[in-house]
């Protein structure tokens, strides 16, 4: 599973370096359905080996936090357009292929005008999963904040985002590398344990028909 993911990252993303970072986070906002914390915690986890040095902390800027947030701001771009062209008649129309619904502007935009969310929240809720990253997109978009306010917040939030799970990935990779026998042999009793579990019930709604 985690190695699984790992050899992903290091197949299509590492030997592009920054542009790898760059791309993925771009394709993820728009199209592809993989976790940008995901990307992030891989490309900390790849990239940056060793002890702090000036070396590595050249490396999780340019090759990891940079990329990422120019990639995740360029993505959301694109979403955001759309929101911002289309308004409610395309998120009614679309809104179910990005998951996203009316209701759910609406109670965003209450609690803005409420004053529970200000400018703040938007670059909070790219750093922290507060609220979903396409949702901040459309929101935007649908609510015609001005295209340079929105791409000034959510390249802040982005860059603190893949800051901190860029310096988490390297933590974790570290922890990996160390204990890659042990967490290898959980992750395949654990995946042994799913596919038991799932034989086991497929068997018994066999045999419950039989009996009815």
């Amino acid at each position: 599973m985690i190695s699984i993911a790992v050899n992903l990252l290091e197949k299509f993303v590492v030997p592009l370096g920054g542009w790898g970072v760059f791309l993925a986070e771009v394709l993820e906002e728009v199209v592809v359905p993989i976790p940008s914390a995901g990307i992030l915690l891989g490309s900390g986890f790849l990239f940056l080996k060793g002890p702090l040095t000036l070396a590595l902390l050249q490396t999780l800027f340019f090759t990891v936090v940079i990329p990422a947030a120019l990639g995740l701001t360029l993505g959301s771009l694109v979403i955001y357009a759309l929101a911002y062209k289309g308004g409610k008649p395309f998120l009614l129309r679309y809104g179910k292929w990005f998951g996203v619904g009316w209701e759910d502007v609406e109670e965003v935009n209450t609690k803005f005008q409420s004053g529970s969310y200000d400018e703040w929240s938007i670059i909070l809720a790219r750093v922290f999963p507060i609220i979903p990253s396409v949702l901040i997109a459309v929101f935007c978009g649908v609510t015609r904040m001005p295209v340079k306010k929105y791409i000034v917040l959510t390249l802040i939030g982005a860059f603190f985002k893949a800051l901190f799970l860029g310096v988490v990935g390297w933590q974790v990779g570290a922890l990996y590398m160390e204990y890659a026998g042990v967490i290898g042999k959980v992750e395949n009793l654990v995946l042994l344990v799913i596919i038991l579990a799932f034989g086991a019930f497929v068997f018994y709604r066999k045999r419950k028909k039989k009996v009815l």
